[in-house]
């Protein structure tokens, strides 16, 4: 398989938002973030809100 930098996501089903946003890590990736975010000195918004970005960005959606 051909190496890239896109982020992929499988499309399977619709999406739908709740009334308040929340977000829930498994507790590896509190633990990597935490990590990030000693060593940068940004808040975990700051760093998930760049990690969000930088996936967008390299988005590509495949079909189930």
């Amino acid at each position: 398989m051909e190496q890239t930098d896109a982020f992929i996501l499988v499309s399977k089903r619709k999406y739908n938002q709740k009334e308040r946003p929340v977000v829930r890590v498994d507790g590896e990736t509190y633990g990597t973030l935490t990590k990030l975010a000693a060593k940068s000195g940004l808040s975990l918004a700051e760093i998930v809100g760049q990690a969000v970005s930088y996936a967008v960005d390299h988005l590509v959606w495949v079909e189930e």
